[in-house]
């Protein structure tokens, strides 16, 4: 039950990928300079880390060749990956950049990394592989309903990725048979306890409790009674306020209900900090929860940022995908145990299971089924 028994060692596909099916040269697209260039540079390190640790493991590494999406056009980096005989893409990284890419029919493979939800790519040589929250909320739905759990108070941030994490979770919820009983949007901290107060329905019941006192004309000793039409709550939000929200779902009488979480609720720091966050179960991907050879090696800022260290982890898992891509691609049940989870391919987008785990006196621990 340890969070690592999931995770087999990571340099297990160094050693049992064939030569044959390495790439040669690899071409990274990525923004190297300008205001994303700290993203750019960490996938960018990833994948560079993920090439010395090939090299310990007797691959002839293919040659790496970087291009700055912020200083040269996809059109005229395409031409000169043409010009090289580039076996694989790893990137872009902002859409607009791959909208741009894909509007080339490329013919070399790419690991694109972002996913375009607005167009369909019908170029089988592009595989979508992001970080999204929407990745998140789905397997969120699948867990909360494969433990039993069936009505759900949705509770989110107005956070760009919290509102399409909370439509994600609608969606695959309902396909599931859940059902939504009410969905909370967050406004500012000093309305969190009013907000969720009112999710909760505990306003009507103070109503009835003051309408059965007029109608006696007495006092009556009460307590309010929240709904109880709800078996799990679902949460989106940052660390911060995640801290503030727990708390108040006790406050007001929910402290019995189970809440599910994105990632997002950890802030890569354990401790007594966390200890507001106790028993909220939440996913989490595997360079985060536990350490292996690479991440030793790695800069601090890799291992202190979890931001920047997801970005590296998903160029550690891009520069490992290729020699998979096509045996995942003709079965989609195959997956690949990658860093930032456990990967498989279904239409051309990578899809990923994180790890299910929870707070525990500020630690973290292998999650266990709620009781209903």
């Amino acid at each position: 039950n340890h969070i690592a028994a999931i995770n087999p060692p990571f340099e297990l596909p160094a050693v049992t990928d064939p030569l044959s099916q390495q790439a040669r040269k690899i071409a990274l697209i990525l923004p190297l300079s300008g205001p994303l260039s700290k993203a750019g540079i960490a996938v960018q390190d990833g994948v560079v880390a993920g090439y010395f640790n090939a090299k310990g493991h007797a691959w002839q590494p293919p040659k790496i060749i970087s291009y700055d999406s912020h200083q040269q056009s996809i059109e005229s980096i395409y031409q000169d990956i043409e010009r090289e005989a580039i076996d694989l893409v790893i990137g872009p990284l902002q859409k607009n950049k791959l909208e741009q890419l894909v509007s080339l029919n490329p013919k070399v493979s790419v690991i694109a990394l972002n996913y375009l939800t607005e167009t369909t790519i019908s170029n089988p040589s592009i595989i979508q592989f992001g970080l999204a929250a929407e990745d998140e909320a789905r397997q969120l739905a699948n867990n909360a309903r494969h433990h039993g759990h069936k009505n759900a108070i949705i509770i989110q941030s107005n956070a760009d990725w919290s509102r399409r994490a909370g439509l994600t979770f609608r969606e695959q919820w309902a396909v599931l048979g859940g059902q939504t009983i009410n969905h909370t949007a967050l406004s500012e901290p000093k309305n969190y306890s009013s907000e969720i107060a009112e999710s909760l329905l505990l306003p009507q019941s103070q109503a009835r409790h003051k309408q059965l006192e007029r109608l006696l004309a007495t006092s009556i000793e009460f307590t309010p009674r929240r709904r109880n039409d709800v078996d799990v709550i679902i949460l989106f939000a940052n660390s911060e306020q995640a801290k503030s929200i727990k708390p108040l779902l006790a406050y007001h009488y929910a402290s019995k209900l189970p809440v599910y979480s994105s990632s997002h609720i950890h802030d890569g720091v354990e401790g007594n900090s966390n200890r507001d966050l106790n028993g909220i179960i939440f996913n989490e991907i595997p360079w985060v929860l536990s350490d292996n050879a690479i991440k030793k090696k790695a800069h601090p800022q890799y291992k202190d940022n979890k931001q920047l260290g997801r970005l590296f982890a998903m160029g550690l898992d891009a520069f490992y995908l290729y020699p998979h891509l096509e045996s995942m691609q003709q079965a989609s049940k195959q997956v690949f145990f990658g860093k930032t989870g456990r990967l498989s391919i279904n239409t051309n987008r990578i899809n990923r299971e994180l790890q299910l785990v929870q707070f525990n006196h500020g630690k973290i621990k292998p999650a266990s089924s709620p009781r209903l």
